[in-house]
């Protein structure tokens, strides 16, 4: 085996690997949100305004806030052409993950027009890899979605 192809599987055990671990942390994060009876779109005050008494609004808030969804998303878009779609979850973009301080400030930061950016999601529990070129289009912006932390 050529030195090359090692390195290549090795890389791709790594991916693999690092695949599992977003997997596993979306899984924990929305299980634990489920188990509160809140997921990802219940109020967290009540009828009066204060925060609801029954939940850990600051735990449920840092879980929602490490799930970045596609909560918008304009017909004829690059964002559309490249196959993102509505509540499509963000793991990565360019190489920026939740991780990532400031994970919106960076991906703003990585948007260059014409260059294609790699984007990971999750798609009803499966992933998926995506290519994404920022470029002018008829609407707002250079991906035409919006990217939303819960």
């Amino acid at each position: 085996m050529t030195s090359a192809l090692a390195d290549l599987k090795a890389q791709l055990r790594r991916l693999e690997a690092q695949r599992g671990a977003i997997e596993a942390e979306i899984a924990q994060r929305s299980a634990r949100l489920e188990a509160a009876g809140v997921g990802m779109q219940a109020r967290l005050v009540d009828e009066e305004g204060f925060p609801r008494a029954d939940v850990d609004v600051a735990a449920i808030r840092a879980d929602r806030h490490a799930i970045i969804i596609i909560d918008e998303l304009a017909e004829g878009s690059p964002a559309a052409a490249a196959g993102l779609q509505l509540y499509d979850q963000l793991c990565s973009f360019g190489g920026v993950t939740r991780q990532t301080p400031d994970t919106l400030q960076a991906v703003a930061a990585l948007l260059r027009e014409g260059q294609a950016m790699e984007a990971v999601v999750l798609r009803h529990g499966a992933p998926l890899v995506l290519s994404l070129t920022p470029r002018t289009w008829a609407g707002r912006g250079l991906l035409g979605c919006h990217l939303r932390p819960w």
